[in-house]
């Protein structure tokens, strides 16, 4: 088990190597509510705008995980097909994909809870790897908390998305978790913090939900009805030109996140509330 640290400190969030291949881009919420699948979904259907057919999101929560259904999607095979058939052969795995409207794939979780015993943290960690060397962004919904197979998704990872929303708990398990990767030594990934509902009125302050969490905000996505909208019509909200300022954080989440040649699009730069800063 691993032992926590309670000192607070400001984390140094330089990656510390390149790794060979594509982005792989995973979100990470130690607790469940806080849009982790919205987050993801959003991102690959955002990268996709940029890179088409070459973004794929992969769903590693694999007993309740609900990409497809953020997707649309009604998938004939999901993960657990893929490692039944075997994980040797990238273009087998390829043929596992669900396309997606936006320009996306997907490997969805497992029809079944049951199914998701199947696949072991080494089967997690050879499909990222497979998907890296043929995608240039590999997104991945991870599980919540840090269980052996989340482990194996974020030590395949080059950045981290660390998803927290405005209360206690939730800022108080993100710190327990980064603390957590920093001893088993997965300190590689870039680490981006996404205050979701950043303007949530509960008096928990940005400060000291900066000061809990130990790292600056790299990015502020806000309140907005339209998220679980798009999650009940299985349509992300950047295909949704009317989004306002919701659609305009995710598209500055996506550039900041994106690397070389990603950009938010013209005409969300109106909305300064979100943009980053920097």
């Amino acid at each position: 088990m691993v032992e926590l640290s309670h000192a607070p400190q400001v984390i140094d969030t330089t990656p510390t190597g390149a790794r060979e291949g594509g982005k792989v881009i995973t979100v990470l919420s130690p607790k469940g509510g806080a849009g982790k699948t919205t987050l993801a979904v959003n991102m690959a259907a955002g990268l996709a705008k940029f890179a088409p057919k070459d973004v794929v999101v992969v769903d590693t929560d694999l007993q309740f995980g609900d990409v497809g259904t953020a997707l649309g999607l009604r998938p004939k095979s999901t993960f657990y097909d893929a490692v039944t058939l075997g994980l040797d052969d990238p273009v087998a795995l390829k043929l596992q994909l669900v396309p997606h409207v936006s320009g996306c794939w997907a490997l969805c979780a497992p029809d079944h809870p049951a199914q998701a015993d199947a696949i072991t943290p080494e089967h997690v960690a050879q499909v990222v790897r497979t998907l890296r060397k043929t995608f240039k962004y590999v997104v991945v919904d991870n599980e919540p908390g840090l269980g052996e197979r989340a482990l194996a998704a974020l030590d395949e990872s080059t950045d981290i998305l660390m998803i927290c929303v405005t209360d206690v708990p939730s800022a108080r398990g993100l710190r327990k978790a980064m603390i957590a990767l920093d001893q088993v030594k997965i300190t590689g990934p870039t680490r981006h913090f996404v205050l979701n509902r950043a303007d949530a009125r509960v008096e928990f302050e940005e400060a000291d939900i900066v000061k809990t969490v130990g790292y600056d905000i790299s990015v502020r996505i806000p309140s907005d009805r339209v998220f679980p909208l798009a999650m009940n019509r299985g349509v992300p909200v950047v295909l949704n030109a009317d989004g306002g300022s919701a659609v305009d954080a995710i598209w500055n989440l996506v550039a900041t996140v994106g690397g070389e040649g990603v950009e938010e699009p013209a005409d969300t730069k109106k909305s300064g509330l979100f943009r980053r800063r920097g």
